[in-house]
């Protein structure tokens, strides 16, 4: 369930092509600019893994958009999309027998980056959205 108290909205870049598993689970490794910096370092960038439910009822609509960018090729390594994200922590045991655990970026929503930019036919769901909104909300709102 989505709590406002816990999500983040961030620019990311995919860094490999995103991959839908058991055909409800989107898997994505994304970079994201200065998470990653460490003092003396060069490198500003970090790299996280994300999933995305698709098949969770508070996104539908997104998710149903989001497998047909990806059905048509269109969102893939390379892409610059927008995430509503929490943090979440995954804990399992290794070969070894250890507790193990790691940070993953749980999706709730997928966007384009429109500052980016897109290529042809990369439509953009908040757009969309936002000239629907602007329809009906008043100026001073």
């Amino acid at each position: 369930m989505l709590k406002a108290n816990n999500c983040f909205t961030v620019a990311a870049g995919i860094v490999s092509d995103p991959e839908i598993v058991n055909g409800n689970i989107l898997k994505l490794r994304v970079a994201i600019d200065n998470a990653g910096y460490e003092k003396g370092s060069d490198d500003y960038t970090g790299y996280f893994d994300a999933v995305y439910f698709l098949n969770d009822e508070g996104s539908k609509q997104n998710a149903e958009w989001v497998r047909k960018q990806i059905d048509a090729g269109n969102m893939k390594k390379g892409s610059q999309v927008w995430l509503l994200w929490g943090l979440r922590q995954e804990r399992y045991m290794t070969n070894e027998d250890k507790k193990a655990s790691k940070n993953v970026l749980q999706v709730f929503h997928v966007d384009y980056n429109s500052r980016a930019g897109r290529r042809e036919g990369e439509g953009s769901e908040t757009e969309k959205l936002s000239k629907a909104a602007s329809v009906s909300m008043p100026e001073s709102f």
